[in-house]
Parts: C-alpha cells; sequence; structure tokens
C-alpha cells in the first residue's frame, strides 16, 4: 500500500499553474525529496501535504497512519525544547 498517493495535482495562482496533473506515489520505506526553483511549487505542495492548502484539481491520498506535518523556513511552529519526533 502506498503511503501517499498523489492524482491529477493542479493548483493554479493568479491564472499561472503552480502545480499541473502531478502525480506519483511513495510507498512505506521510501525517501522523497522536493527540489526546484523559487516559484515552481515546493512549498505549496508541501502545505498541501498538511492540510494547510487544498488543490484546485486532483486527489491527495494518505495511508493509515501517516501523519504529515510542515515547518517554516523560519521554524517559528517549533519548540526548541522538543526533539523533532515530539
Amino acid at each position: 500500500m502506498s503511503m501517499l498517493q498523489i492524482t491529477d495535482l493542479s493548483v493554479t495562482f493568479g491564472g499561472l499553474h503552480a502545480l499541473k496533473n502531478l502525480q506519483f506515489e511513495v510507498d512505506e520505506g521510501e525517501i522523497v525529496s522536493v527540489i526546484g526553483p523559487n516559484g515552481a511549487g515546493k512549498t505549496t505542495l508541501l502545505r498541501m501535504f498538511a492540510d494547510m492548502e487544498t488543490p484546485d484539481e486532483g486527489e491527495m491520498r494518505k495511508g493509515e497512519p501517516v501523519q504529515l506535518a510542515y515547518v517554516t523556513q523560519e521554524r517559528e511552529s517549533l519548540d526548541d525544547e522538543k526533539t523533532v519526533f515530539q
């Protein structure tokens, strides 16, 4: 079973596609990296994983017991006294 499945995901800002018809799966044990130039939609994609944004089209399915979280580059949501898992 896939831990994360993305099907035909699309997001548009001001008439420009940040993501268009994106499709992929992440299986248990796989390691994924999201890379690309500024404005390519990396942050938008990661915010969708954490249910902070919704796509214009497409579907995202998370396997059980997958829990996704998002930490900004500024780390304002982190407590420096806790570990990553806490």
